[in-house]
């Protein structure tokens, strides 16, 4: 099982694992999750208790561990209660597919697209061999990477990709993509900066 990479989503771990092995989707969701449908959103999962123990035998990542630094939890729930928090980490840890789950319950618009930068996509390819999605460049409304001030470009992952039992890991070749578009901006940079502060808990 490959090792999650410093920053990356966990949409895209799991991605990379099935494109690796070639295994089918809807093995991975039923051997690791436990579920029948697709358990892995773009911003938040469900049962990741079932999946931590899944992995046990290569990994002693813990479901907490996963929730504050593999998904949008820290950002989604910056904005509503204590109490609804509770529910909500409830449902990711132990929920399986086909029930009511998290993304359900935080106000949000629906993530069809992820988003990547090609600067990091590079530099990722150099350093580890493969290029993966990370989690800041996923936060609604954040356009830019703070890290190279460009403009970040999409992609497309349909609402059947997400609701289906499919998985798409991001490919090598947008490393090829043209250059992206500097941001000018000062404003637009602080706010990312601002937003993705609130993603990594440091608020």
């Amino acid at each position: 099982f490959p090792k999650p990479y410093p920053g990356e989503i966990f949409y895209s771990w799991i991605a990379r694992y099935q494109r690796q092995t070639m295994v089918s989707s809807k093995s991975i969701f039923r051997d690791l999750f436990g579920c029948s449908n697709n358990p892995v959103s773009l911003s938040l999962p469900l049962n990741l208790t079932k999946f931590t123990k899944a992995i046990s035998f290569v990994s002693q990542l813990s479901a907490e561990a996963i929730i504050k630094d593999m998904t949008l939890w820290p950002y989604l729930s910056s904005t509503i209660t204590k109490e609804k928090q509770r529910r909500i980490l409830k449902l990711i840890k132990y929920t399986p597919s086909g029930g009511k789950g998290p993304n359900t319950l935080v106000a949000r618009k629906r993530i069809q697209e992820a988003r990547y930068c090609v600067f990091c996509s590079q530099k990722d390819l150099a350093k580890y061999g493969e290029v993966f999605l990370h989690v800041e460049h996923q936060i609604p409304n954040v356009l830019i990477c703070t890290i190279h001030n460009c403009f970040l470009k999409d992609f497309q992952l349909s609402s059947k990709t997400l609701s289906n039992n499919l998985l798409i890991a991001l490919p090598p070749e947008v490393c090829n993509d043209d250059p992206p578009v500097f941001n000018t901006n000062a404003l637009l940079l602080k706010v990312a900066l601002r937003m993705v502060s609130v993603a990594q808990g440091e608020d």
